[in-house]
């Protein structure tokens, strides 16, 4: 959204026990670093900043109980999307085929992934959902948690009994988002920095593809 970021970082297999980012507006005239996240995960949301603002961010490793650190990373840079930007970016149904363009390959999906998936379960017709994956992405047995986008059925009368709401959180095991692909596809957004996501592969084995971690921005 124009006053929130969701941040990604890929860290070195080494000193990985938590970490802290640091936050400064990339102008002339500011360059004070305020830490803005501490924990053990490798993502977060940033928010409160400022619609079409740009900003630099550095990630610290830190020892699990934050007494050590190592030195910032190398920033990353972004932009902020104005406030009309992202009113008409948002995703909604309507605009689905302009927002979900990239097909899930090899049932590829890691956390900070923008997915549209269509579910059938125990339901009495189709549900569509659009979410952002915020936690799971392990093993093919772990449950992703996916906050919803949006989301629509097939069939009106069972609408308002079915339907999930926006910003529900729901668990679904990678079996069940793709249980449906090969009948309808499940596709993803684009990253902010497309370039710079690593697969589900690349997170397998991440400390040895690329040793000095980065960030990217959804």
């Amino acid at each position: 959204t124009a006053d929130t970021a969701f941040l990604r970082w890929y860290p070195p297999q080494v000193n990985k026990s938590g970490y802290v980012l640091e936050l400064c507006e990339a102008t002339p005239d500011r360059n004070t670093w305020r830490r803005v996240y501490r924990g053990s995960e490798s993502f977060a949301v940033l928010g409160g900043l400022r619609p079409g603002a740009s900003y630099k961010l550095r990630a610290i490793a830190t020892s699990r109980d934050f007494k050590l650190e190592s030195g910032p990373s190398l920033p990353s840079f972004w932009t902020q999307l104005t406030v009309d930007e992202a009113e008409r970016l948002k995703p909604t149904p309507q605009h689905a085929a302009r927002d979900f363009i990239l097909p899930c390959i090899d049932r590829d999906l890691v956390i900070g992934d923008l997915v549209l998936f269509t579910e059938r379960r125990d339901l009495p017709c189709l549900r569509t959902v659009a979410g952002r994956v915020i936690g799971g992405a392990g093993s093919k047995d772990t449950a992703f948690s996916i906050q919803v986008e949006w989301c629509t059925v097939s069939c009106a009368e069972h609408q308002s009994s079915i339907q999930i709401s926006p910003g529900v959180r729901v668990q679904r095991k990678r079996k069940e988002i793709f249980s449906l692909e090969a009948e309808l596809g499940v596709y993803r957004a684009k990253w902010q920095d497309e370039a710079g996501r690593w697969t589900r592969r690349q997170e397998q084995i991440h400390g040895q593809a690329k040793p000095q971690g980065h960030l990217i921005v959804r």
